[in-house]
Protein backbone atom coordinates (compact mmCIF):
# COMPACT_ATOMS: atom_id res chain seq x y z
CA UNK A 1 0.00 0.00 0.00
CA UNK A 2 1.47 3.28 -0.99
CA UNK A 3 1.93 5.86 1.75
CA UNK A 4 0.70 9.27 1.23
CA UNK A 5 2.63 12.30 3.66
CA UNK A 6 0.81 15.86 3.97
CA UNK A 7 3.74 18.49 4.74
CA UNK A 8 1.18 21.22 5.06
CA UNK A 9 -0.61 22.13 8.33
CA UNK A 10 -3.58 20.28 9.67
CA UNK A 11 -5.53 20.44 12.46
CA UNK A 12 -5.55 17.53 15.20
CA UNK A 13 -9.47 17.09 14.78
CA UNK A 14 -9.00 16.22 11.27
CA UNK A 15 -5.90 13.85 12.10
CA UNK A 16 -8.17 12.26 15.05
CA UNK A 17 -10.62 11.88 13.14
CA UNK A 18 -8.16 10.22 10.36
CA UNK A 19 -9.20 6.52 9.20
CA UNK A 20 -6.05 6.39 6.93
CA UNK A 21 -3.67 4.16 7.74
CA UNK A 22 -1.14 4.78 4.97
CA UNK A 23 -1.47 8.60 5.82
CA UNK A 24 1.45 10.44 7.44
CA UNK A 25 0.51 14.07 8.99
CA UNK A 26 4.21 16.06 9.45
CA UNK A 27 2.47 19.12 10.84
CA UNK A 28 -0.17 18.74 12.87
CA UNK A 29 -1.84 22.00 15.40
CA UNK A 30 -3.34 21.70 18.44
CA UNK A 31 -5.92 24.15 18.74
CA UNK A 32 -8.09 25.95 21.35
CA UNK A 33 -11.12 24.38 20.36
CA UNK A 34 -8.93 20.99 20.85
CA UNK A 35 -7.41 21.87 24.03
CA UNK A 36 -10.82 22.13 25.80
CA UNK A 37 -11.82 18.71 25.50
CA UNK A 38 -8.94 17.25 27.05
CA UNK A 39 -7.59 17.00 30.55
CA UNK A 40 -5.78 20.33 31.79
CA UNK A 41 -2.10 18.98 31.52
CA UNK A 42 -2.18 16.62 29.10
CA UNK A 43 -0.69 17.32 25.08
CA UNK A 44 -1.57 14.35 22.83
CA UNK A 45 1.77 12.81 20.90
CA UNK A 46 3.23 13.65 17.21
CA UNK A 47 1.80 17.76 17.90
CA UNK A 48 3.96 19.73 15.81
CA UNK A 49 2.23 23.40 16.88
CA UNK A 50 0.57 24.49 19.42
CA UNK A 51 -1.80 27.09 17.77
CA UNK A 52 -3.37 30.95 18.97
CA UNK A 53 -4.54 30.77 22.11
CA UNK A 54 -4.67 27.40 22.56
CA UNK A 55 -4.03 27.41 26.79
CA UNK A 56 -5.44 30.83 26.58
CA UNK A 57 -6.32 31.46 30.75
CA UNK A 58 -5.59 27.40 31.22
CA UNK A 59 -4.57 28.44 34.57
CA UNK A 60 -2.04 24.98 34.15
CA UNK A 61 0.63 24.43 37.63
CA UNK A 62 2.67 22.32 35.06
CA UNK A 63 2.98 21.55 31.48
CA UNK A 64 5.55 18.73 29.67
CA UNK A 65 6.15 19.99 26.08
CA UNK A 66 6.24 17.00 23.62
CA UNK A 67 9.75 17.28 22.29
CA UNK A 68 7.73 17.03 18.97
CA UNK A 69 6.58 20.39 19.34
CA UNK A 70 8.91 23.16 17.04
CA UNK A 71 6.22 26.46 17.16
CA UNK A 72 4.08 27.88 20.05
CA UNK A 73 1.67 30.27 18.46
CA UNK A 74 -0.21 33.82 19.64
CA UNK A 75 -1.24 34.23 22.90
CA UNK A 76 -0.84 29.96 23.40
CA UNK A 77 -0.23 30.30 27.30
CA UNK A 78 -1.90 33.20 28.29
CA UNK A 79 -2.28 33.51 31.93
CA UNK A 80 -1.10 30.08 32.87
CA UNK A 81 0.53 28.98 36.44
CA UNK A 82 3.17 26.65 35.94
CA UNK A 83 6.39 27.68 37.39
CA UNK A 84 9.12 26.23 34.87
CA UNK A 85 8.89 25.00 31.05
CA UNK A 86 11.66 23.51 28.70
CA UNK A 87 11.45 24.91 25.35
CA UNK A 88 14.59 23.40 23.71
CA UNK A 89 13.62 21.80 20.90
CA UNK A 90 10.68 24.76 20.41
CA UNK A 91 11.89 26.87 17.12
CA UNK A 92 9.53 29.67 16.82
CA UNK A 93 7.71 31.76 19.38
CA UNK A 94 4.64 34.20 18.97
CA UNK A 95 3.24 37.13 20.29
CA UNK A 96 2.52 36.87 23.78
CA UNK A 97 3.36 33.41 23.94
CA UNK A 98 3.58 33.19 27.83
CA UNK A 99 2.52 36.97 28.45
CA UNK A 100 1.28 37.04 32.28
CA UNK A 101 2.18 33.68 33.57
CA UNK A 102 2.96 35.09 36.71
CA UNK A 103 4.93 31.60 38.44
CA UNK A 104 6.85 31.04 35.47
CA UNK A 105 10.44 31.29 37.18
CA UNK A 106 12.54 29.29 35.07
CA UNK A 107 12.83 29.02 30.78
CA UNK A 108 15.36 26.86 28.53
CA UNK A 109 15.43 27.62 25.40
CA UNK A 110 16.52 26.19 22.26
CA UNK A 111 19.74 27.13 20.86
CA UNK A 112 18.04 27.58 17.66
CA UNK A 113 15.47 30.04 18.60
CA UNK A 114 16.95 33.32 17.34
CA UNK A 115 13.75 35.54 17.87
CA UNK A 116 12.01 36.36 21.18
CA UNK A 117 8.77 37.97 19.59
CA UNK A 118 6.88 41.21 21.37
CA UNK A 119 5.12 40.78 24.68
CA UNK A 120 6.15 36.96 24.59
CA UNK A 121 7.08 36.86 28.31
CA UNK A 122 5.77 39.78 29.46
CA UNK A 123 4.26 40.56 33.17
CA UNK A 124 5.87 36.93 33.98
CA UNK A 125 7.00 38.35 37.01
CA UNK A 126 8.70 35.42 38.93
CA UNK A 127 10.54 35.07 36.27
CA UNK A 128 14.54 35.14 37.31
CA UNK A 129 17.00 34.64 34.65
CA UNK A 130 17.16 34.23 31.15
CA UNK A 131 20.12 32.41 29.00
CA UNK A 132 19.35 34.56 25.24
CA UNK A 133 22.87 33.97 24.16
CA UNK A 134 21.76 32.62 21.28
CA UNK A 135 18.73 35.49 20.42
CA UNK A 136 19.49 37.69 17.80
CA UNK A 137 16.23 39.65 17.83
CA UNK A 138 14.14 40.90 21.19
CA UNK A 139 10.44 42.61 20.24
CA UNK A 140 8.53 45.31 22.12
CA UNK A 141 8.13 44.43 25.48
CA UNK A 142 9.03 41.00 25.10
CA UNK A 143 10.05 41.15 28.75
CA UNK A 144 8.16 43.86 30.13
CA UNK A 145 6.81 44.22 34.07
CA UNK A 146 9.15 40.50 34.25
CA UNK A 147 10.03 42.34 37.93
CA UNK A 148 11.82 40.09 39.18
CA UNK A 149 14.49 39.46 36.51
CA UNK A 150 17.24 39.81 37.71
CA UNK A 151 20.27 38.22 34.97
CA UNK A 152 20.20 37.42 31.44
CA UNK A 153 22.68 36.40 29.53
CA UNK A 154 23.65 37.75 26.09
CA UNK A 155 26.25 37.46 23.01
CA UNK A 156 27.18 39.73 19.84
CA UNK A 157 24.23 37.79 18.39
CA UNK A 158 22.07 39.85 19.53
CA UNK A 159 21.45 42.22 16.84
CA UNK A 160 17.87 44.20 17.28
CA UNK A 161 16.56 44.65 20.42
CA UNK A 162 13.88 47.08 20.90
CA UNK A 163 14.30 49.90 23.70
CA UNK A 164 10.80 48.68 25.43
CA UNK A 165 12.16 44.93 25.70
CA UNK A 166 12.91 45.12 29.34
CA UNK A 167 10.98 47.98 30.38
CA UNK A 168 10.46 47.78 34.37
CA UNK A 169 12.90 45.32 34.41
CA UNK A 170 14.12 46.90 37.70
CA UNK A 171 15.92 44.15 39.56
CA UNK A 172 17.83 43.55 36.41
CA UNK A 173 21.57 43.96 37.74
CA UNK A 174 23.63 41.14 35.68
CA UNK A 175 24.33 40.93 32.34
CA UNK A 176 26.60 38.49 31.24
CA UNK A 177 27.85 39.51 27.71
CA UNK A 178 30.05 36.15 26.45
CA UNK A 179 33.36 38.31 26.69
CA UNK A 180 31.33 41.30 24.79
CA UNK A 181 33.10 44.48 25.00
CA UNK A 182 30.42 46.78 23.09
CA UNK A 183 26.86 46.80 22.48
CA UNK A 184 25.54 47.74 19.24
CA UNK A 185 22.13 48.32 18.93
CA UNK A 186 19.97 51.26 20.28
CA UNK A 187 18.67 50.56 23.68
CA UNK A 188 16.53 52.00 26.48
CA UNK A 189 18.55 54.14 29.39
CA UNK A 190 17.85 51.53 31.88
CA UNK A 191 19.23 48.39 29.76
CA UNK A 192 22.25 51.18 28.89
CA UNK A 193 22.96 51.31 32.63
CA UNK A 194 22.75 47.82 33.60
CA UNK A 195 24.97 47.36 30.86
CA UNK A 196 27.53 50.03 32.09
CA UNK A 197 27.53 48.20 35.30
CA UNK A 198 28.52 45.18 33.99
CA UNK A 199 31.13 47.06 31.90
CA UNK A 200 30.13 46.81 28.37
CA UNK A 201 30.27 49.80 26.18
CA UNK A 202 27.49 50.94 24.28
CA UNK A 203 27.76 52.58 21.31
CA UNK A 204 24.12 52.50 19.66
CA UNK A 205 21.46 55.25 20.48
CA UNK A 206 20.25 55.65 24.02
CA UNK A 207 16.08 56.30 24.22
CA UNK A 208 15.00 57.36 27.53
CA UNK A 209 11.74 56.14 27.98
CA UNK A 210 8.14 56.79 30.40
CA UNK A 211 9.11 53.73 32.26
CA UNK A 212 12.64 54.80 32.97
CA UNK A 213 11.53 57.96 34.78
CA UNK A 214 11.26 55.91 37.91
CA UNK A 215 14.22 53.87 38.00
CA UNK A 216 16.22 57.27 37.29
CA UNK A 217 13.94 59.17 39.53
CA UNK A 218 13.20 61.44 36.99
CA UNK A 219 16.84 62.51 36.19
CA UNK A 220 17.99 62.31 32.95
CA UNK A 221 21.37 60.51 32.88
CA UNK A 222 24.69 61.24 30.45
CA UNK A 223 24.52 59.41 27.73
CA UNK A 224 20.55 59.73 26.85
CA UNK A 225 20.50 60.42 22.99
CA UNK A 226 16.79 60.74 22.63
CA UNK A 227 13.91 61.21 25.16
CA UNK A 228 10.94 59.51 23.81
CA UNK A 229 7.63 60.53 23.18
CA UNK A 230 5.47 61.75 26.47
CA UNK A 231 8.02 60.86 28.79
CA UNK A 232 7.67 63.33 31.67
CA UNK A 233 3.82 64.03 30.20
CA UNK A 234 1.71 65.75 33.36
CA UNK A 235 4.66 65.60 35.31
CA UNK A 236 5.54 67.35 38.12
CA UNK A 237 9.00 68.17 38.25
CA UNK A 238 10.00 71.71 38.76
CA UNK A 239 13.20 71.86 36.63
CA UNK A 240 15.03 69.82 34.13
CA UNK A 241 18.78 70.18 32.72
CA UNK A 242 18.83 68.06 29.35
CA UNK A 243 22.39 66.86 29.16
CA UNK A 244 24.83 67.28 26.43
CA UNK A 245 24.32 63.69 24.54
CA UNK A 246 21.12 64.52 23.92
CA UNK A 247 20.64 65.29 20.40
CA UNK A 248 16.70 64.99 20.27
CA UNK A 249 13.42 65.77 21.90
CA UNK A 250 10.32 64.02 20.67
CA UNK A 251 6.63 65.03 20.89
CA UNK A 252 4.98 65.75 24.04
CA UNK A 253 8.33 65.07 25.79
CA UNK A 254 7.33 67.84 28.35
CA UNK A 255 3.33 68.38 27.80
CA UNK A 256 1.69 69.71 30.47
CA UNK A 257 3.93 70.01 33.22
CA UNK A 258 1.74 72.59 35.21
CA UNK A 259 5.18 73.06 37.77
CA UNK A 260 8.08 73.14 35.36
CA UNK A 261 9.80 76.49 35.91
CA UNK A 262 13.24 76.15 34.61
CA UNK A 263 15.05 74.26 31.69
CA UNK A 264 18.26 73.93 30.25
CA UNK A 265 19.09 72.64 27.08
CA UNK A 266 22.25 71.41 25.59
CA UNK A 267 23.55 73.50 22.86
CA UNK A 268 23.80 70.75 20.20
CA UNK A 269 20.24 70.66 20.97
CA UNK A 270 18.72 72.60 17.79
CA UNK A 271 14.96 71.51 17.17
CA UNK A 272 11.65 71.07 19.31
CA UNK A 273 9.10 68.82 18.47
CA UNK A 274 5.08 69.26 18.20
CA UNK A 275 3.92 70.18 21.68
CA UNK A 276 7.07 69.49 23.48
CA UNK A 277 6.47 72.01 26.32
CA UNK A 278 2.96 72.23 25.77
CA UNK A 279 0.53 73.74 28.80
CA UNK A 280 3.95 74.12 31.01
CA UNK A 281 1.91 76.93 32.82
CA UNK A 282 4.76 78.15 35.54
CA UNK A 283 7.72 77.97 32.60
CA UNK A 284 9.60 80.92 33.04
CA UNK A 285 13.17 80.21 31.89
CA UNK A 286 14.43 78.17 28.72
CA UNK A 287 17.56 78.95 26.40
CA UNK A 288 16.20 78.96 22.91
CA UNK A 289 19.48 80.85 21.54
CA UNK A 290 20.77 77.64 19.91
CA UNK A 291 17.31 76.10 18.30
CA UNK A 292 16.93 76.07 14.53
CA UNK A 293 13.47 74.42 14.09
CA UNK A 294 10.90 75.12 16.71
CA UNK A 295 7.60 72.20 16.27
CA UNK A 296 3.76 73.28 16.17
CA UNK A 297 2.45 74.17 19.72
CA UNK A 298 5.89 73.90 21.18
CA UNK A 299 4.86 76.59 24.36
CA UNK A 300 1.01 76.64 23.31
CA UNK A 301 0.37 78.57 27.09
CA UNK A 302 3.34 78.93 28.12
CA UNK A 303 2.06 81.75 30.59
CA UNK A 304 5.29 82.89 32.48
CA UNK A 305 7.56 82.96 29.67
CA UNK A 306 8.29 86.96 29.21
CA UNK A 307 11.31 87.26 26.82
CA UNK A 308 12.61 85.01 24.33
CA UNK A 309 15.54 84.76 21.97
CA UNK A 310 15.44 82.79 18.70
CA UNK A 311 19.28 84.07 17.55
CA UNK A 312 19.45 80.81 14.84
CA UNK A 313 16.19 79.93 14.36
CA UNK A 314 14.86 79.27 10.54
CA UNK A 315 11.72 77.31 10.84
CA UNK A 316 9.18 78.26 13.28
CA UNK A 317 5.72 75.89 13.30
CA UNK A 318 1.93 76.75 13.46
CA UNK A 319 0.82 78.29 17.28
CA UNK A 320 4.67 77.25 18.21
CA UNK A 321 4.06 80.41 21.02
CA UNK A 322 0.56 80.35 21.01
CA UNK A 323 -1.08 81.92 24.16
CA UNK A 324 2.01 82.65 26.00
CA UNK A 325 0.09 85.75 27.88
CA UNK A 326 3.28 87.19 29.61
CA UNK A 327 5.65 87.27 26.33
CA UNK A 328 6.01 90.62 26.04
CA UNK A 329 9.49 90.63 24.04
CA UNK A 330 10.83 88.76 20.86
CA UNK A 331 14.01 88.97 19.11
CA UNK A 332 14.54 87.19 16.23
CA UNK A 333 17.14 85.76 13.88
CA UNK A 334 17.06 87.91 10.70
CA UNK A 335 16.79 84.96 8.71
CA UNK A 336 13.22 84.06 9.49
CA UNK A 337 10.70 85.07 6.47
CA UNK A 338 7.60 83.31 8.06
CA UNK A 339 5.79 83.96 10.84
CA UNK A 340 3.14 80.24 10.50
CA UNK A 341 -0.56 80.27 11.36
CA UNK A 342 -1.58 81.64 15.32
CA UNK A 343 2.55 81.72 15.76
CA UNK A 344 1.94 84.44 18.37
CA UNK A 345 -1.74 84.00 18.74
CA UNK A 346 -3.63 84.98 22.03
CA UNK A 347 -0.27 86.17 23.63
CA UNK A 348 -1.46 88.89 24.90
CA UNK A 349 1.68 90.53 26.62
CA UNK A 350 3.70 90.59 23.21
CA UNK A 351 4.71 94.70 22.64
CA UNK A 352 8.34 94.17 20.82
CA UNK A 353 8.80 91.86 17.92
CA UNK A 354 11.73 92.36 15.36
CA UNK A 355 10.52 91.66 12.05
CA UNK A 356 13.09 92.84 9.77
CA UNK A 357 12.96 90.12 6.51
CA UNK A 358 9.42 88.66 7.43
CA UNK A 359 7.70 88.11 3.77
CA UNK A 360 5.03 85.86 4.82
CA UNK A 361 2.34 86.37 7.86
CA UNK A 362 0.25 83.16 7.70
CA UNK A 363 -3.62 83.66 9.29
CA UNK A 364 -4.41 84.59 12.38
CA UNK A 365 -0.29 85.01 13.31
CA UNK A 366 -0.58 88.24 16.34
CA UNK A 367 -4.53 87.26 17.02
CA UNK A 368 -5.23 88.82 20.37
CA UNK A 369 -2.03 90.57 20.82
CA UNK A 370 -3.65 92.99 23.04
CA UNK A 371 -0.38 94.72 24.00
CA UNK A 372 0.89 95.14 20.48
CA UNK A 373 1.25 99.02 19.60
CA UNK A 374 3.73 99.35 16.29
CA UNK A 375 4.19 96.70 13.30
CA UNK A 376 6.54 97.02 10.40
CA UNK A 377 5.43 95.04 7.74
CA UNK A 378 6.63 97.18 5.26
CA UNK A 379 8.47 93.30 3.57
CA UNK A 380 5.61 91.26 3.91
CA UNK A 381 4.61 90.25 0.25
CA UNK A 382 1.86 87.64 1.74
CA UNK A 383 -0.31 87.84 4.48
CA UNK A 384 -3.42 85.95 6.02
CA UNK A 385 -6.69 86.36 7.40
CA UNK A 386 -7.31 87.95 11.24
CA UNK A 387 -3.21 88.51 11.21
CA UNK A 388 -3.85 91.46 13.78
CA UNK A 389 -7.62 90.72 14.79
CA UNK A 390 -7.91 91.80 18.41
CA UNK A 391 -4.87 93.41 18.57
CA UNK A 392 -6.56 96.88 20.67
CA UNK A 393 -3.57 98.99 21.52
CA UNK A 394 -2.22 98.45 17.87
CA UNK A 395 -2.14 102.04 16.20
CA UNK A 396 1.08 102.18 14.21
CA UNK A 397 1.78 100.01 11.43
CA UNK A 398 3.87 100.30 8.46
CA UNK A 399 2.94 98.59 5.05
CA UNK A 400 4.47 97.12 2.12
CA UNK A 401 4.69 100.04 -0.56
CA UNK A 402 3.22 97.32 -3.09
CA UNK A 403 -0.01 95.77 -0.79
CA UNK A 404 -2.97 95.07 -3.11
CA UNK A 405 -5.04 93.24 -0.66
CA UNK A 406 -6.04 92.80 3.54
CA UNK A 407 -7.60 89.09 3.93
CA UNK A 408 -10.64 88.72 6.34
CA UNK A 409 -10.43 90.65 9.60
CA UNK A 410 -7.03 91.29 9.28
CA UNK A 411 -7.54 94.48 11.51
CA UNK A 412 -10.67 93.92 12.90
CA UNK A 413 -10.87 94.93 16.73
CA UNK A 414 -7.54 97.26 16.53
CA UNK A 415 -7.07 100.47 18.42
CA UNK A 416 -6.70 102.87 15.02
CA UNK A 417 -7.52 105.80 14.98
CA UNK A 418 -6.32 106.63 11.68
CA UNK A 419 -4.72 104.44 9.05
CA UNK A 420 -2.91 105.54 5.52
CA UNK A 421 -3.05 102.57 3.53
CA UNK A 422 -0.58 102.34 0.33
CA UNK A 423 -1.98 103.58 -3.11
CA UNK A 424 -1.42 100.05 -4.45
CA UNK A 425 -3.98 98.70 -2.23
CA UNK A 426 -7.10 97.57 -4.78
CA UNK A 427 -9.46 95.25 -2.03
CA UNK A 428 -10.60 94.92 1.70
CA UNK A 429 -11.94 91.39 2.40
CA UNK A 430 -14.96 90.71 5.11
CA UNK A 431 -14.81 92.46 8.54
CA UNK A 432 -11.36 94.07 7.83
CA UNK A 433 -11.79 97.05 9.88
CA UNK A 434 -14.72 95.73 11.69
CA UNK A 435 -15.12 97.12 15.73
CA UNK A 436 -12.27 99.32 14.98
CA UNK A 437 -14.47 101.93 17.55
CA UNK A 438 -11.55 104.31 17.88
CA UNK A 439 -10.74 104.39 13.90
CA UNK A 440 -12.01 108.46 13.12
CA UNK A 441 -10.97 108.63 9.18
CA UNK A 442 -9.57 106.76 6.55
CA UNK A 443 -8.87 106.92 2.68
CA UNK A 444 -9.56 103.88 0.72
CA UNK A 445 -10.22 106.04 -2.62
CA UNK A 446 -7.67 103.56 -4.21
CA UNK A 447 -9.80 100.54 -3.06
CA UNK A 448 -12.28 99.02 -5.85
CA UNK A 449 -13.56 96.36 -3.80
CA UNK A 450 -15.20 95.59 -0.35
CA UNK A 451 -16.16 92.86 1.67
CA UNK A 452 -19.27 92.51 3.91
CA UNK A 453 -19.19 94.30 7.32
CA UNK A 454 -15.61 95.95 6.37
CA UNK A 455 -16.50 99.20 8.92
CA UNK A 456 -18.78 97.29 10.74
CA UNK A 457 -19.17 98.96 14.33
CA UNK A 458 -16.73 101.53 13.64
CA UNK A 459 -18.52 103.80 15.96
CA UNK A 460 -16.21 106.90 15.69
CA UNK A 461 -15.26 106.56 11.92
CA UNK A 462 -16.79 110.07 10.75
CA UNK A 463 -14.87 110.23 7.70
CA UNK A 464 -14.55 107.96 4.51
CA UNK A 465 -13.75 108.50 1.50
CA UNK A 466 -14.40 106.14 -1.12
CA UNK A 467 -13.30 105.44 -4.52
CA UNK A 468 -15.63 106.20 -7.69
CA UNK A 469 -14.84 102.65 -8.87
CA UNK A 470 -16.45 100.67 -6.70
CA UNK A 471 -19.40 99.24 -8.08
CA UNK A 472 -21.39 97.73 -5.19
CA UNK A 473 -20.85 98.72 -1.47
CA UNK A 474 -21.89 95.41 0.44
CA UNK A 475 -23.79 93.76 3.21
CA UNK A 476 -23.73 96.06 6.47
CA UNK A 477 -20.16 97.48 5.34
CA UNK A 478 -20.76 100.51 7.33
CA UNK A 479 -23.49 98.85 10.03
CA UNK A 480 -23.10 101.36 13.08
CA UNK A 481 -21.07 103.76 11.97
CA UNK A 482 -22.60 105.79 14.50
CA UNK A 483 -20.60 108.90 14.06
CA UNK A 484 -20.82 108.83 9.92
CA UNK A 485 -22.04 112.34 8.88
CA UNK A 486 -21.57 112.01 5.28
CA UNK A 487 -20.80 109.93 2.63
CA UNK A 488 -20.45 111.35 -1.15
CA UNK A 489 -21.42 107.63 -2.95
CA UNK A 490 -19.11 106.34 -6.18
CA UNK A 491 -19.75 107.55 -9.32
CA UNK A 492 -19.81 104.01 -10.97
CA UNK A 493 -21.66 102.08 -8.34
CA UNK A 494 -24.25 99.84 -9.15
CA UNK A 495 -25.57 97.88 -6.24
CA UNK A 496 -26.05 99.03 -2.48
CA UNK A 497 -26.65 95.31 -0.72
CA UNK A 498 -29.01 95.12 2.21
CA UNK A 499 -28.26 97.32 5.71
CA UNK A 500 -25.08 98.89 4.42
CA UNK A 501 -25.47 102.10 6.25
CA UNK A 502 -27.96 99.95 9.06
CA UNK A 503 -27.83 102.30 12.44
CA UNK A 504 -25.70 105.08 11.07
CA UNK A 505 -27.82 107.26 13.25
CA UNK A 506 -25.68 110.34 12.62
CA UNK A 507 -25.83 110.02 8.59
CA UNK A 508 -27.62 113.45 7.61
CA UNK A 509 -26.00 113.49 4.03
CA UNK A 510 -25.28 111.02 1.57
CA UNK A 511 -23.59 112.75 -2.50
CA UNK A 512 -25.68 110.30 -5.20
CA UNK A 513 -24.21 110.95 -8.40
CA UNK A 514 -25.55 111.77 -11.32
CA UNK A 515 -25.84 109.13 -13.91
Amino acid sequence: MSQYIYCYVVGYKVVSQSKESNVVFKKVRLGKHDHDKMPINYIPPNIQELGKSCYYYAANTEINLPTTITKIGYDCFYYNLFKSIDLSHVLQLDVGAFNICNELSAVTLSCYLKNIPSYCFESCKSLLEMDLRHIEQIGDCAFNECTSLSSITISTNLKDVSYSAFKKCFSLKHIDGCGMKIFHPPISSLFFDVLQKNRIRCDGEIHYIREDKSYFNSLIPLGVNIIEQSVFLNDCITSVSIPSSVHMLSEHSFDSCRHLKEVTLPSNLTSLPTCCFNKCFALEKINLENLISVGRNCFNCCKQIKEIHLDLATDLKHGCFDRCEQLSKVILNSCIERFPKECFSGSRGLKEITMKNIKIIEESSFMGCSELETIDISRCTSMGKSCFMNCTKLTSIQFNSQLVGLEESFFENCGFIQVSLPSTLRSLNNNVFKNCTSLKSIDIQMVTQLGNNCFENCSSLSYIKLSNELKILPVQCFKNCSQLKDIQLPSLLEVLQDDCFDKCTSLTSIIIPSY
